[in-house]
């Protein structure tokens, strides 16, 4: 991150982007820092001389040289600067005296990269990381006009409302043609002019989705900004910080796994959600997962499900969501679960979290009347569990038969693979404990 000075003239530095350590031999390092120190290589590509280490703090590398730089120079560890303007920031540091290993930046990964010394002798580097380009704000007194309209409050509220979602999703819920079929280039290339206009002015926030580099360009995820936060608390009527901690621009620089579950979940809520437009029924109630947290039940599960003297757990209850669908005349309740498989299916020791606990909290919430308090919704409820592949529903879907005994037809399977707003509800994609084949879910 680059910021200006207070008198504007002169960009500074403010954010450390990685450390890298020189070794002779690199295997000899590699055991010491992952199998001494208990670090882990990280999985994302990397040339055969550096190895990226997993860190909460900056990224750590360990990289090979043939000879070590002097001791009393100190260049063993090489700290590296983040810059948003490679070029801009040379020019600023060469006008203070600096000196740069380097004319011009050199390219790596994506990235660009110069080497300059401090005072003392130690190296430091510049980082323009890859595509940032599209990640940095112009100046305000260069930024065009912009009018607001609807179609952009619409936009602000779906953020507000999913918390995170990327170009595409946006271009679903907005921007997707009038007809089944019809064209889509137009409204495409419309919605990324307003996503872009509403960042550049400070109304959204915007970054790469986290990834390996080698995955090449990805959708951008968006998320609600300073200014979007203030205009919706105003139209919303609720207080700025209420608006603020739903969408918080720092969700968008949270870690991987967080922003795929987040991210998996929307597109479940998106298909359902549709599918109820065409339909022409109604979801009278969706609660999504920063709710559920806010405010859950738990309860008691013995932790050895088999020994009627086994001591007791408090387990939570906060599915990845929670809907109430209307269909003509009917209601159906349902609570969603996204799995990415992060959760272990059953583990050998009772007691564990695990799928099979998870099914027995739902069950166990079920009987226990929380349930019919908390959601005024009678015997009417589902477990929805949408996960990755045929092998890992078959997988969830016979342990809920083997422990859910005769509540288990209360819990249904499919895979993202099926599941689109055109199947969702009327389509027969689902896979129900205790049942063969597939079945719809609204029939």
């Amino acid at each position: 991150m680059t910021t200006t000075s207070g008198d504007g003239r002169c960009p500074r530095l403010r954010k450390f982007h990685s450390a890298t350590v020189q070794v002779i031999d690199l295997e000899r390092a590699i055991d010491f820092y992952c199998n001494t120190l208990g670090f882990e290589p990280c999985d994302r590509e990397h040339p055969p001389d550096v190895i990226p280490l997993q860190s909460d703090g900056i990224p750590l590398l360990l990289s090979q040289v043939d000879h070590p730089a002097p001791k009393h120079i100190g260049a063993h560890i090489l700290l590296a600067i983040e810059t948003h303007n490679i070029v801009k920031m040379m020019a600023a540091l060469k006008a203070k005296g600096v000196q740069f290993l380097d004319d011009e930046p050199r390219e790596f990964l994506g990235a660009l990269l110069v080497d300059f010394r401090d005072p003392t002798g130690n190296v430091l580097r510049l980082v323009q990381p890859r595509r940032l380009r599209i990640l940095e704000r112009p100046e305000p007194d260069q930024l065009p006009r912009l009018y607001l309209k609807e179609r952009d409050i619409d936009i602000l509220i779906k953020l507000f409302h999913y918390r995170v979602l990327s170009s595409q999703q946006i271009h679903r819920l907005l921007f997707a043609p009038d007809t089944p079929g019809g064209a889509t280039y137009g409204k495409l290339k419309g919605g990324q002019r307003r996503l872009r206009q509403l960042w550049l002015h400070g109304y959204v926030l915007r970054d790469e989705v986290p990834t390996k580099i080698s995955a090449g360009k990805l959708p951008l995820i968006y998320t609600l900004d300073h200014k979007g936060v203030r205009l919706l608390a105003d139209r919303l009527k609720l207080e700025p910080r209420e608006v603020a901690k739903r969408s918080n621009p720092k969700l968008v620089g949270a870690s991987s796994p967080f922003l795929s579950h987040l991210q998996r979940t929307n597109d479940i809520r998106i298909d359902i959600t549709q599918a109820t437009q065409q339909l022409g029924w109604k979801i009278v109630q969706w609660v999504d997962d920063y709710d559920l947290h806010r405010g859950y039940d738990k309860v008691s599960l013995s932790i050895n499900p088999k020994d009627p003297e086994s001591k007791k757990r408090q387990v939570a209850i906060i599915p990845d969501g929670y809907f109430w669908l209307q269909a003509d005349t009917r209601h159906f309740h349902h609570f969603i679960e996204c799995d990415l498989r992060n959760l272990p299916a059953e583990y050998t020791e009772p007691g564990r979290k695990d799928w099979a606990r998870r099914v027995r909290a739902y069950i166990e919430y079920y009987r226990s009347g929380m349930y019919h308090r908390r959601y005024h919704a009678g015997k009417s409820l589902r477990i929805l569990t949408v996960t990755t592949s045929e092998a890992r529903l078959m997988t969830l879907k016979e342990i809920t038969e083997r422990v859910a005994g005769k509540f288990k037809q209360r819990f249904l399977y499919t895979t993202f693979e099926r599941l689109t707003p055109e199947t969702a509800l009327t389509g027969e994609i689902w896979k129900v404990a205790g049942r063969d084949g597939l079945d719809s879910l609204i029939w």
